[in-house]
């Protein structure tokens, strides 16, 4: 029996408005993605099993990048600084190639634009239980006021067998 599909988070076609969480006082809401990011169109192969840029601004960041660094069917990109990694319609190309997508947790929440790039992207995005400022699993339970519909990290350790299971039916289990 495998899961149902992660449900889409619609983007508002909003060009620069990127992905924020923002509080309305009910509940939060993941806010769009820009158009380019569907660039890729549906026919691009989906030949990499997992694949991630990012800059290294954490010890959750620096864990996932010494795991991912030995590991085959991927693509690793570390780049410099916040929006200093590829370009637009390069990195929408390389999440159209790719299977899973882990999302370390950014500086301040576990939750990043990479992870509803993921699911707009149609890969399935593995998010992080935790960072510095919020030491609990629950986060992404909050955001979405329920359990997330995808899978959480606590041990970026264990990703490569978490993985293995992902890419069991993998297609069953994206958006």
């Amino acid at each position: 029996g495998g899961r149902e599909p992660y449900p889409a988070v619609a983007g508002d076609g909003a060009q620069g408005v990127g992905h924020q969480v923002v509080s309305n006082r009910q509940r939060l809401v993941a806010r769009g993605v820009p158009d380019t990011q569907r660039a890729a169109g549906p026919d691009v192969e989906r030949d990499l099993d997992w694949s991630v840029s990012m800059q290294v601004n954490n010890r959750r960041r620096s864990e996932l990048v010494e795991v991912l660094g030995g590991m085959d069917g991927g693509h690793l990109l570390v780049s410099p600084g916040f929006t200093q990694g590829l370009p637009h319609d390069e990195y929408a190309r390389l999440l159209a190639r790719t299977k899973v997508v882990p999302c370390a947790a950014g500086k301040f929440t576990p939750d990043v634009f990479r992870l509803f790039e993921a699911l707009e992207a149609g890969c399935i995005p593995v998010g992080d239980a935790y960072c510095y400022s919020w030491q609990s699993r629950t986060y992404y339970d909050y955001l979405f006021g329920e359990t997330p519909p995808f899978p959480i990290c606590e041990d970026w350790r264990s990703f490569p067998g978490l993985l293995l299971e992902l890419l069991d039916g993998w297609q069953e289990k994206a958006n």
